[in-house]
């Protein structure tokens, strides 16, 4: 569906889509254990620490109802049920949710965190994203290993990605095999018509050797 009707709007329409807590485990089972294993926001490393508190500002705020706030993002419904969820030994609720779109979660069965925005700058971010390039580099000098370097600084974009997908060529040499005419002492290339004599052929190559 696409044109003005297909905008999303309202607190009402941004549910349609967009869901941040665990589904009832005894009507929609799958969905469920999908949610529980592939979208908790998990506990966090020191990755995800910045002056000893989440990044990504988890846990959440409970929200009885979706908010669309000032800033063009909403705050999503995580209601306060009272339910636990264990997986992998911790301990999660709504508040660890992190959003997603139950159609997309159902067909690609892997973590897409799907957010909503009604702010321009969205268009911003985007652009970033496609065009952001490489993000690793090698850094480390150390003794000549062609496969570790290649291994720690090789980094494949979106784009190139894509071509590799639809099994482009990354380069064409033609021919593929180049000759050098570089020969060993008595080992010259040596061309003649095939209908030549033999004496003729020998006259030919005698000052070569």
């Amino acid at each position: 569906m696409v044109g003005p009707d297909a905008k999303l709007r309202t607190a009402h329409d941004v549910d349609s889509l967009i869901s941040a807590e665990f589904p009832d485990p005894e009507t929609h089972p799958r969905l469920y254990e999908l949610v529980k294993k592939l979208m908790p926001h998990g506990s966090c490393s020191n990755r995800c620490i910045v002056d000893g508190r989440c990044s990504k500002r988890f846990p959440k705020e409970y929200c009885q109802e979706t908010i669309i706030l000032q800033n063009g993002y909403p705050q999503y419904q995580r209601r306060n049920d009272g339910r636990t969820h264990i997986h992998n030994e911790h301990e999660y609720n709504n508040q660890d949710v992190a959003p997603y779109c139950v159609f997309l979660l159902l067909l690609f069965l892997c973590h897409i965190n799907v957010e909503i925005t009604f702010n321009s700058h969205s268009i911003k971010y985007l652009y970033k994203y496609f065009h952001k390039g490489s993000d690793r580099t090698t850094l480390r000098t150390q003794a000549s290993d062609e496969v570790r370097q290649y291994l720690d600084a090789c980094s494949v974009t979106g784009q190139e990605a894509l071509w590799r997908l639809w099994k482009r060529n990354l380069h064409i040499q033609k021919p593929s095999v180049m000759a050098l005419p570089v020969h060993e002492p008595g080992q010259h290339r040596i061309t003649y018509d095939a209908n030549m004599d033999a004496m003729t052929v020998i006259d030919i190559t005698d000052g070569l050797f």
